[in-house]
């Protein structure tokens, strides 16, 4: 398992690399990276990187398995939307 074309951000005081956007091995498990992968092949799960920072030389990652949302729940997330957004141009018209 890699991160593709990661690209760390530089500390302060530290040289710049010469290849910083490379693909980087993750180092996890076996057993771990093999219950991601199944739960990524199986129910359409996917795997988000939400940090990169370091730790002492290391740089880490905090990532998270995610489900998309159903169809249904992005109507009503744009219906709320584009409600909310006529209730501001109706107090914008108001004033």
């Amino acid at each position: 398992m890699a991160l593709e074309r990661a690209h760390p951000r530089v500390r302060a005081g530290q040289r710049p690399q010469p290849r910083a956007k490379r693909d980087r091995k993750l180092l996890a498990k076996k057993k771990e990276i093999a219950g991601w992968y199944a739960q990524v092949r199986e129910k359409g799960i996917t795997i988000v990187p939400l940090s990169l920072y370091f730790v002492g030389s290391r740089v880490k990652l905090r990532m998270a398995l995610c489900k998309g949302k159903k169809l249904y729940d992005k109507r009503e997330d744009k219906k709320e939307k584009d409600d909310k957004r006529e209730m501001q141009r109706a107090m914008m018209r108001r004033r």
